[in-house]
């Protein structure tokens, strides 16, 4: 006997007088009364099966870039105790990462079927089989397989210098006529001061290799040492000129002063700003 449940939203569970967590308590006992009605149901001999959409308490997820719906705080977290030991097994979804769940067979997350954002390149994936016999569980066993397309990042971690980045790009192999089978390429870059022609330098090099190109995604090496500083400095902005406030904002990216030729750009601009106003 197998009981599916899909996600579950405001007004699919019931409420819980005096719940902490309208939403965990509301969840917990929609799937208590379900399992209750399940078992009585199921004949003898017949194994009970969950499959439930949900994410349950302390289940691992990409630290960044994840693409499960999780609600700020953890507050959709489920305790995996509704799913006691007289249930053969219990099939989860919504969690992207293959994961047993308290560390039991019993109750898993197979894991989706392809890696749906770049911080999940690097999960196994496959299909868990499960044989009952007889109302009792008798074996689970993962069944890996490879994503028939690949996702890569340049570089492999973390991100890295346009020149760096130029040239590992160079050492990608030369397109080919299996386009289907292409790789979706990220591309992270640290940049140290404004790079405007990066982006035409990639794609042209791209053009001539062997992948997609997904993303291009931009770091900067002293963004978050200075982002408070900057905080601070912009409380007084009304006292501050636009060359000023410009030159806070180079420095919290790039971490220098913004240089000479960037300065006469930017008076430039204002002062056409000043005429057409005018």
């Amino acid at each position: 006997l197998c009981l599916a449940v899909p996600f579950l939203r405001q007004g699919d569970y019931p409420s819980v007088p005096g719940a902490e967590n309208t939403y965990s308590a509301g969840v917990q006992a929609f799937y208590a009364e379900m399992i209750e009605m399940a078992k009585k149901r199921k004949e003898k001999n017949q194994a009970l099966i969950i499959m439930g959409h949900l994410h349950t308490l302390k289940a691992e997820v990409a630290d960044k870039d994840h693409s499960e719906r999780i609600i700020i705080g953890g507050l959709e977290e489920i305790s995996p105790e509704i799913f006691t030991n007289d249930i053969a097994y219990t099939a989860l979804g919504h969690i992207h990462k293959a994961q047993c769940v308290a560390k039991s067979e019993r109750i898993q997350y197979a894991g989706s079927p392809l890696p749906l954002s770049f911080a999940e390149k690097n999960y196994k994936k496959g299909v868990v089989e499960v044989i009952v016999d007889e109302g009792n569980l008798v074996t689970v066993e993962r069944v890996a397989y490879e994503p028939l397309i690949q996702l890569m990042s340049v570089p492999k971690q973390g991100s890295a210098s346009p020149d760096f980045i130029l040239q590992e790009l160079e050492n990608l192999p030369e397109a080919t006529n299996q386009l289907d089978y292409y790789p979706y390429l990220e591309v992270n870059v640290l940049l140290t001061e404004p790079e405007p022609l990066l982006k035409s330098k990639i794609e042209e090099i791209i053009e001539q290799k062997a992948v997609r190109l997904a993303r291009i995604q931009s770091h900067f090496a002293n963004k978050n040492e200075t982002e408070e500083l900057m905080e601070t400095e912009l409380l007084g902005l009304d006292n501050k000129s636009p060359i000023d406030v410009a030159n806070l904002y180079y420095q919290s990216l790039y971490g220098v002063e913004m240089p000479n030729e960037l300065r006469s750009l930017f008076y430039e601009a204002c002062s056409l700003i000043e005429i057409k106003d005018k």
